[in-house]
């Protein structure tokens, strides 16, 4: 996945966390993760050109499955159509299936995994293990800078991200080693080409808002080495 890929792709999926509606985020083998907001209407999913959602894969049906609105939420079924079947957080479904907060459906080589901004749910919960977030490579050195870095914007209101000697003081560090570490986790996290005075935010937004990091890791002694 190029740097420029999965900057879109973190982009959009931040911003559908925003929005606050239900979305998929569609993974194609070997390919940049799209993210999908639902409309009010059934959505249909397979390979032919007249589906809604379009999957390059041979082992998906042209009409693979459909995904539609009900009370309170959304639901899916393939109609007992496709040849491979299309499986739920890894069982195959035989008929209508509600969709949860998090659900991974899984379409030949495809994954749709289902969000919903607005169930409560933590984002971490459902999205630090998918394919988009599972590219970055994080070290354990540089995870600890990016909870103090990201500290102080966990609370309610706008409140900048810590400084780096203030990063470099808490983890008793060189300053040039916190710079270091930034600017690894800048290109990891595809934020280098906007301005340098808004790196820094942009950065904490996304961990904090993605579920990069998690309560855990601001929990006292988190941050220390093991």
């Amino acid at each position: 996945m190029s740097t420029t890929s999965r900057a879109q792709a973190l982009k959009d999926l931040l911003a559908a966390e925003r929005a606050g509606s239900p979305f998929l985020v569609v993974q194609p083998p070997d390919a940049v993760p799209v993210v999908r907001p639902l409309p009010g209407h059934e959505l249909t999913v397979g390979r032919s050109d007249a589906c809604d959602v379009v999957l390059a894969d041979a082992r998906v049906s042209r009409l693979h499955l459909r995904i539609w609105p009900v009370p309170g939420g959304w639901a899916t079924a393939d109609d007992g159509l496709p040849r491979n079947g299309t499986f739920v957080n890894g069982t195959r479904i035989s008929g209508p299936r509600r969709l949860i907060d998090g659900d991974v459906v899984l379409v030949g080589s495809c994954t749709l995994t289902f969000r919903d901004p607005s169930a409560g749910t933590i984002a971490g919960t459902t999205l630090a293990d998918s394919p988009l977030l599972a590219t970055l490579r994080i070290t354990p050195a540089q995870r600890r800078v990016l909870v103090e870095l990201s500290r102080p914007c966990r609370g309610p209101g706008v409140t900048a991200p810590a400084t780096n000697l203030a990063i470099a003081e808490a983890l008793v560090l060189s300053v040039d080693t916190v710079k270091s570490h930034l600017k690894a986790l800048f290109e990891q996290f595809a934020v280098g080409e906007i301005p340098n005075n808004a790196k820094r935010a942009r950065l904490a937004e996304i961990a904090l808002g993605l579920g990069v990091l998690t309560e855990a890791d601001f929990a006292p002694g988190a941050t220390q080495e093991g």
